[in-house]
């Protein structure tokens, strides 16, 4: 579950905290810069729960503002470096990271691979959001011998309840079919209901892992 930019208003944060209380094995990836991060980094540690950073990455389209301190194209190395740095002291917790947006910037091989080296002098793994069909840092975190993996359902993209349901049957039949599978979804209202109603079929039809047990 992404915590995305809109999480930083009070209703969206009382949402977020409901995730926290569902007994599920889900996989929480935080923005850095969100008011009530360190709170509920400290009650997810507790669970035990995998916590990933949730780093900005430019998009294509300029209209969708990925956050402050973003990693762009246009960007050197040595301030590619110190966002990521930067970044990752706000999620201290973080055993991973994958990207917020980043349609464009995954797409770029000089930037993904700085990113990424960063990513294994630090030990982290790397889950693409694929964010962009075309991006690359799945293949170079591989080239590079990181450990990642990729996701294959946005549950989520229609914020209707009915609609995540089918998304997440999609998810399980996946993962039923192939023997794993990684479904990103959001802390909206709807996909906190959909993932409510669905507990005993997501505990019984298969078995609910920490992203950090599919990357390899």
């Amino acid at each position: 579950i992404e915590w995305d930019s809109e999480a930083v208003t009070k209703y969206k944060n009382r949402v977020a905290n409901k995730f926290l209380d569902l007994e599920l094995n889900l996989t929480f990836a935080f923005q850095p810069s969100g008011p009530d991060t360190k709170a509920q980094l400290e009650r997810i540690r507790h669970k035990k729960r995998d916590i990933l950073l949730h780093l900005p990455m430019e998009p294509h389209d300029k209209k969708w503002n990925p956050g402050q301190g973003a990693l762009m194209v246009a960007m050197g190395k040595d301030e590619i470096k110190k966002n990521i740095h930067h970044h990752l002291a706000a999620v201290p917790n973080a055993i991973g990271v994958n990207n917020h947006m980043g349609s464009r910037f995954t797409e770029n091989r000089q930037g993904m691979s700085i990113c990424l080296e960063i990513l294994r002098q630090k030990n982290l793994f790397f889950l693409d959001s694929l964010t962009s069909p075309q991006s690359k840092g799945y293949q170079i975190a591989k080239e590079m011998k990181i450990q990642t993996a990729r996701r294959d359902v946005f549950i989520d993209n229609i914020k209707d309840k009915e609609t995540i349901k089918k998304q997440l049957d999609s998810l399980i039949r996946l993962a039923q079919k192939r023997g794993s599978a990684i479904g990103i979804g959001h802390s909206h209202n709807a996909t906190f209901e959909a993932i409510e109603d669905y507990q005993e079929k997501l505990k019984t039809q298969v078995n609910l892992v920490g992203v950090s047990r599919l990357v390899r």
